[in-house]
């Protein structure tokens, strides 16, 4: 026998950005200049400019930013920069740092139609079943 449920939505919605992380390379002596900006081109998307902006970041102040993502692509990120410097035997090394969170919208989406902007996952945290 099938049982009979209704969706109600939450008055209430608090829409935040995920969790920013920087994701950085580090000075080291032995990696070349051209494997730096390889990497920053082919891992991180950069044009050559760009890529040779961080590289000198990197040299002259020990770190460069190579951009800022969500937590599964700076991890991700980090390392493929691992794995190609190990292969290529130099010892460059990428790390994460965290961002900061932004607190987008508090507010009831029925005023400002917002849920139909919400990706699915993001619905299943305002609805509620009623048996």
């Amino acid at each position: 026998m099938a049982t009979k449920k209704s969706l109600e939505l939450d008055d209430e919605l608090a829409i935040s950005e995920p969790q920013k992380y920087k994701v950085l390379l580090l000075n080291d002596d032995y990696s070349s200049m051209d494997f730096v900006i390889d990497i920053l081109m082919t891992i991180f998307h950069k044009t050559y400019s760009e890529s040779e902006k961080v590289m000198v970041e990197v040299h002259k102040t020990q770190k460069g930013l190579c951009g800022v993502y969500t937590y599964e692509i700076a991890e991700t990120k980090v390392a493929q920069v691992t794995k190609i410097a190990r292969e290529q035997g130099f010892p460059l090394k990428a790390i994460m740092e965290e961002g900061q969170r932004k607190h987008v919208l508090s507010s009831n989406i029925h005023d400002v139609g917002l849920l139909h902007m919400l990706r699915p996952f993001e619905k299943l945290h305002l609805i509620h079943l009623k048996s």
